[in-house]
């Protein structure tokens, strides 16, 4: 799997495990507990920015993080904003939201790609291989830029 593929899973089992966590505490009713631990879940790991829990009607139970970034209840996920379903019982009781940083996009991330390092090798290499055939002692004289002109003789 690519790295980006990779790293949508990992957000997405952190979001499933999150949400299994705050559904035990919610059925026990300890939202305190759910408070602490959704702010040292913030603490923990910088990659997450907020985290709310809604009722199916939309209100928000709780809220954690950066204000204003969440979208109405319902909506579909997306890579940086996941949602995960709240059950009690058979029903949709809510949701949990987990809004993540964004992924840089630099040239310094895209170098990081095990494609483009492939290809990168691979033309270097191939130009290398090229390089040396091309100054190879039996068509140095015809074919390579750097071979000095011989004097002609009179």
């Amino acid at each position: 799997p690519s790295r980006g593929q990779a790293e949508r899973e990992a957000r997405q089992r952190v979001a499933s495990n999150l949400a299994i966590q705050i559904t035990s505490l919610l059925e026990a009713g300890d939202e305190v507990t759910v408070g602490k631990t959704i702010q040292q879940v913030l603490a923990r790991d910088p990659d997450i920015r907020a985290i709310n829990v809604r009722r199916a009607d939309g209100s928000s139970v709780l809220r954690r993080g950066e204000a204003g970034k969440d979208g109405k209840a319902g909506q579909a996920s997306t890579a940086n904003h996941l949602r995960v379903p709240i059950l009690a019982g058979q029903t949709p009781w809510g949701e949990v939201e987990v809004l993540f940083a964004a992924a840089p996009n630099t040239p310094r991330s895209w170098l990081a790609e095990p494609v483009l390092q492939l290809l990168a090798v691979l033309g270097i290499g191939g130009f290398l291989l090229a390089y040396a055939y091309r100054c190879s002692s039996s068509t140095r004289r015809h074919r390579c830029p750097t071979a000095s002109a011989r004097p002609s003789t009179p």
